[in-house]
């Protein structure tokens, strides 16, 4: 079915006509030739002592830059007014404590590799019979834990990333709270 929508119209209205403005007329105003002005000594002389400041300033910041690199050594700029450190890069270290850095990654290293070992080893070695009777899962999913945390030790540069650190966790899990358990029942 159809439907017919009804036709109405709508009355036309008049608007009022509001007055119009017109602008009065503006004088035209005279043309200046500058090249007949002329500029008062004590403007040109301030002008100069603006300069003479600027360029003095820059010749004194060169100076401090160059007695600041005979001091540290070597001063490196991204651009000439913003050192790489304010944008937030780290600048290099010096290299002996970059050395000292790599030591000591490498001994946390060593001693997280041989604790991750240890537990999967002492795992290994554990009855799994036992596992159950202390109420924590099987030795299946011990060694899987213990092995995994394993694979994350043997690769350095897993040491300090989030799988290495869940690595060592475990293993101090297993040492600290399942291998006592497992020890008091099977003995030293």
């Amino acid at each position: 079915p159809k439907v017919e929508i009804p036709k109405v119209e709508i009355p036309k209205v008049e608007l009022p006509k509001l007055p119009t403005f017109t602008m009065p007329s503006m004088p035209s105003l005279p043309s200046i030739d500058l090249g007949s002005i002329e500029v008062p000594s004590s403007v040109s002389a301030a002008s100069e002592r603006g300069r003479a400041f600027v360029e003095d300033s820059m010749k004194a910041a060169s100076q401090q830059a160059e007695s600041l690199s005979k001091i540290t050594g070597e001063v490196r700029f991204l651009r000439q007014d913003l050192p790489v450190e304010f944008l937030g890069f780290r600048p290099e270290p010096e290299p002996s404590t970059q050395k000292l850095e790599i030591r000591l990654f490498l001994a946390l290293w060593v001693v997280l590799l041989a604790l991750k070992g240890f537990a999967f080893v002492d795992c290994l070695r554990a009855p799994g019979a036992v596992f159950p009777s202390i109420g924590r899962q099987t030795k299946i999913l011990w060694l899987v834990l213990t092995g995994l945390a394993l694979l994350t030790g043997l690769v350095p540069n897993l040491t300090l990333s989030l799988f290495g650190i869940a690595g060592a966790v475990i293993a101090l899990i297993y040492l600290f709270d399942i291998r006592p358990r497992i020890k008091s029942i099977t003995g030293p």
